[in-house]
C-alpha cells in the first residue's frame, strides 16, 4: 500500500511552530506599542489603581501619546540604552508637557516598562520617588493590540482544525475508520486552513 505523506506533513507543519533563530531587538524596537500603567508614584505617594484604569502610553517610531482620558499629551522621545541606567527624553509638542524636555532613565524587567521621570529637570538616579520630591515613578505593562489578539484567535481555532483533519485522516490510513481509503479525503483537505498567514 503506497501512501503519500505530503499531505501528512503539510498538516503538522500548520500546527507545530517554525523554530527561527532568535534576533535581539534594540530597545528602539522593544519600547514601541501600547502600554497601560499598573503603578504610579508621586513624590513618595502612589495612586490607587482605580485611577489609573483611563491612562494610556503609545510609542511609535521615537513619537509618543500619552492619553489620561479625553486629556492628550504628545511629542517626541530620545533613548540612550548604552547609558546606565538607560536615559530617556521627552520632547513635549501638545498638550501640558508642550514646550518642555523630561529627563528620565527607563529599564525593562519581568516583561515591564519602568520610567522614572525628572519633573523637576533633573534626570533621576534611581527608580524610586523619594517624599516630597518631583520625581515621577510609572511602571507599565505592555496592552496588546486587537489586530494581534484577533490573529491569535485565529491561529487557535486553525491550529483546532488541522489536528481534527489530521487525526480523522490518520484514522482512515490505520484502517479506524473508512476502510479502504489510503488518500487524504478531498472535503477534509478543503477544511484545512492553509498555514501561509500564521
Amino acid at each position: 500500500m503506497n501512501i503519500c505523506l505530503n499531505p501528512v506533513i503539510a498538516i503538522i507543519s500548520c500546527v507545530l511552530p517554525v523554530s527561527s533563530p532568535k534576533v535581539p531587538l534594540d530597545d528602539a524596537k522593544l519600547l514601541q506599542g501600547a502600554w497601560a500603567p499598573v503603578r504610579w508614584e508621586f513624590g513618595g505617594s502612589a495612586k490607587p489603581p482605580s485611577t489609573i484604569g483611563s491612562m494610556k502610553l503609545t510609542l511609535t517610531d521615537g513619537q509618543y501619546e500619552f492619553l489620561e482620558g479625553p486629556s492628550l499629551d504628545a511629542g517626541g522621545y530620545a533613548v540612550r540604552p548604552d547609558r546606565k541606567p538607560k536615559e530617556m527624553d521627552i520632547h513635549g509638542v501638545k498638550g501640558p508637557n508642550a514646550g518642555h524636555t523630561i529627563p528620565a532613565i527607563y529599564r525593562f524587567e519581568h516583561g515591564r516598562l519602568d520610567i522614572c521621570y525628572g519633573l523637576d529637570g533633573h534626570r533621576p538616579k534611581a527608580f524610586r520617588s523619594p517624599k516630597k520630591s518631583l520625581v515621577l515613578l510609572v511602571v507599565f505593562s505592555r496592552t496588546p493590540s486587537l489586530k494581534k489578539l484577533s490573529q491569535a484567535i485565529n491561529c487557535s481555532v486553525n491550529a483546532y482544525k488541522c489536528l481534527y483533519v489530521m487525526q480523522s485522516y490518520l484514522g482512515e490510513v490505520s484502517g479506524i475508520g473508512k476502510q479502504g481509503s489510503t488518500t487524504m479525503p478531498s472535503c477534509a483537505w478543503s477544511e484545512a486552513p492553509s498555514h501561509r498567514s500564521h
